[in-house]
């Protein structure tokens, strides 16, 4: 017997990688993103969609210069009731510490309804 067809819809969206050299400056920068695309649930309606934005910068023999950033975006809904819920993290180095600053924010309904950010430092310890 043939599987039942599948109760989800998913609409894929393609990832990227863009890689960007500057031989003057010896510094190197990426960009990818990433998409679970959307996902629709057609016994309940729920709908969810996540995205993701990956940055990478380093400056060649410069450790201290290295940077992450990697922004999130998670939706789920159903109907007229929609939430999001955005994230945003950097990471950065000094000779002594590695530093992470991070933001959260939800949304309903388009509406913001919570919001936080935040700074942590790591010691290195020699890495």
């Amino acid at each position: 017997r043939p599987d039942p067809p599948s109760p989800f819809d998913v609409t894929d969206v393609p990832a990227t990688r863009t890689i960007a050299w500057n031989p003057v400056t010896r510094t190197q920068r990426i960009e990818m993103t990433f998409s679970d695309g959307t996902t629709i649930d057609r016994t309940d309606g729920l709908t969810r969609t996540e995205t993701e934005l990956n940055r990478f910068h380093l400056t060649e023999g410069d450790a201290d210069s290295a940077v992450v950033e990697c922004e999130r975006t998670d939706a789920i809904g159903r109907g007229a009731w929609q939430t999001e819920v955005r994230t945003f993290s950097r990471m950065t180095c000094t000779e002594t510490e590695f530093l992470v600053v991070d933001r959260l924010v939800a949304y309903e309904n388009g509406d913001e309804v919570f919001t936080k950010s935040w700074t942590t430092s790591v010691p290195r310890d020699l890495v």
